[in-house]
């Protein structure tokens, strides 16, 4: 895939965690926060943390920070509600929240660096 393809996919693939976070909220399917928090266990982490380091040359370090707390975010979210915090998981994914802010920051920056 071209750099251009990966950040298109990125894009598309962070977008789709909101519906797997309203199946999560609603009980329909699990998710395991540890696994979430890894940055590099998505397609894209493992583009970013391969050739993408170069491909992206000065957004690298900005790009790698917001996905790294994108990932973190997630996995606050997935440990807020199984730990019983239903109200703080809602919260982080509402339109002010964590997770929603991370997602619209790490989305900026791929469109950015996809314009280069």
């Amino acid at each position: 895939m071209s750099r251009r393809e990966h950040l298109d996919a990125a894009i598309a693939a962070h977008s789709s965690w909101k519906m797997r976070f309203k199946k999560f909220m609603a009980g329909e399917t699990d998710i395991d926060a540890t696994s979430v928090e890894q940055p590099q266990g998505c397609d894209f982490g493992k583009w970013l943390y391969g050739p993408g380091r170069s491909d992206l040359g000065g957004s690298f370090a900005e790009i790698e920070c917001a996905h790294t707390a994108f990932h973190k975010s997630a996995a606050d979210v997935v440990r807020k509600k199984k730990s019983g915090d239903q109200i703080g998981a809602e919260k982080a994914l509402d339109a002010t929240g964590a997770f929603t802010q991370a997602g619209a920051k790490l989305t900026l920056l791929i469109v950015k660096a996809r314009e280069y």
